[in-house]
Formats: C-alpha cells, structure tokens, sequence
C-alpha cells in the first residue's frame, strides 16, 4: 500500500520530473487564519520558527495587490496564490 499523509499533514507537489516543487492550486483563507499560519501548514509539522518567518513573506509579496498594504489582514474567503516554491526536494522512493 502506498504511503499516505495524515490527516493535517503537508501536501506535498512535486513536479515528477524534475524533481521541484510544484506551485499547487490557490488557497482560499479560512477563518482565523493568518500568513504566518498558511506558511506553517505548507511547510508542514516539522518546521522551523525561522523556516516559516521566512515563508510568510514570499506569500504576501506572492499576494500583495489582493491583501493589500497590510500582511496581517487577510480575510477568510480571499484567494491567495501560493509564491514559487523555495526549494528542491529530492524524490521520494515512489518517485524513483
């Protein structure tokens, strides 16, 4: 049986022949969410403070027209665009 995240795990998209991340399909802000949060999620359980507070800002600069002047008013319901992905990963050894 193939591995498969859990539930609240990171999705990971990778571009199967390059082995880059894939930019995924925009997200919608739910309630209580803020970019600090979103850059969490993305990165996943095992990330770093310093990890996210670098993340955090590519999604604002990614969406700065939509949120506005402000990166910590974002509003449930707004369609954010995820910023290019910040690194490699290698493949995993389903992908070899």
């Amino acid at each position: 049986m193939p591995d498969r995240p859990t539930t609240g795990a990171a999705t990971r998209y990778t571009n199967l022949r390059s082995g880059q991340l894939a930019r995924p399909a925009s997200r919608v802000v739910k309630p209580g969410e803020s970019l600090w949060s979103i850059a969490a999620t993305e990165l996943g359980p095992t990330a770093t403070d310093e990890a996210i507070a670098a993340r955090w800002p590519q999604w604002y600069a990614a969406n700065r027209q939509l949120i506005g002047p402000d990166p910590n008013l974002i509003h449930p319901g707004q369609v954010l665009n995820p910023p290019a992905p910040s690194r490699p990963v290698p493949p995993t050894h389903q992908e070899k």
